[in-house]
C-alpha cells in the first residue's frame, strides 16, 4: 500500500457520505486515519459489488492508494512466471469495456484498531406500497351516490302522488331533459317501485 495523504482521505470519505448510499454515514472525529482507511475501503468495495456506483473522487483516492500494490504484485508473477518452465497459455478473451472500478488491492494492515467498529451496511429502499384510499362517496338506501342523477330521480318519485317520466323530464335538475328507464326497471327488478298502468306514474313500494 502507498502511502496518502490524510486530508485526501478525509475528502474521500465525505464523497461516500454525501452520495446518500450508505446506510450509516463514515466517522471521521476521533478515527485513526488507519482505522478510517480500512472502513472507507470496506464501503467503497461494497458499492462496487452490490453495482451501486461510487463517487469518482472516492474512486480516484482508492486507486491512488492501491494501484502501487497491483503493480509490484503483477511483477512478482511475471518474475515468477519467467523462473518456471515456458508454458503455452491461451489468448485471453476480450472483454467489453467496463465501468471505472477500484483496482484490485491488497488490504492495509491496521495498526490499531477500535473495540467496536460498525460496517458500512447500504441503506435499505423503502418497498412498502402506500395504502389505498378508502372511497368516500356517500351513497343512498339504494345504493346511489347521493347528489347523483339516479339518486335524484328515486326521490323524485319518493312522493306520495309519484311523477311520471314525462315529469321527470321537465325537473330543474335534470337539464338534459333524460328518461331513467333503465334505473327504474333495475329497481323494478328488486321489487322497490311500482307504475300505474293508468296515469303512467311511479312511486316507490
Amino acid at each position: 500500500m502507498s502511502d496518502f495523504d490524510a486530508k485526501e482521505l478525509k475528502a474521500a470519505v465525505k464523497a461516500l457520505n454525501d452520495s446518500g448510499e450508505l446506510e450509516d454515514k463514515i466517522k471521521v472525529v476521533g478515527v485513526s486515519n488507519d482505522d478510517l482507511l480500512e472502513t472507507f475501503t470496506e464501503a467503497v468495495e461494497l458499492l462496487y459489488e452490490a453495482e451501486i456506483d461510487v463517487p469518482n473522487e472516492a474512486i480516484e483516492f482508492y486507486n491512488s492508494v492501491y494501484a502501487e500494490d497491483s503493480a509490484e504484485e503483477g511483477e512478482e508473477e511475471e518474475e515468477e512466471e519467467e523462473k518456471a518452465p515456458a508454458k503455452k497459455k491461451p489468448a485471453p478473451k476480450k472483454k467489453p469495456a467496463a465501468k471505472k472500478k477500484p483496482a484490485v488491492k491488497k488490504k492495509p494492515e491496521v495498526k490499531k484498531k477500535a473495540p467496536v467498529k460498525k460496517k458500512a451496511t447500504l441503506k435499505k429502499k423503502d418497498t412498502k406500497k402506500p395504502a389505498a384510499k378508502k372511497s368516500t362517496v356517500k351513497r343512498d338506501a339504494f345504493g346511489f351516490a347521493v347528489g347523483s342523477k339516479a339518486a335524484l330521480f328515486v326521490k323524485a318519485i319518493s312522493t306520495k302522488t309519484g311523477r311520471t317520466m314525462a315529469e321527470i323530464k321537465k325537473l330543474d335538475w335534470n337539464d338534459k331533459n333524460a328518461t331513467f328507464y333503465d334505473i327504474f326497471n333495475r329497481l323494478v327488478e328488486k321489487d322497490l317501485v311500482k307504475k300505474d298502468e293508468k296515469t303512467g306514474k311511479m312511486t316507490l313500494k
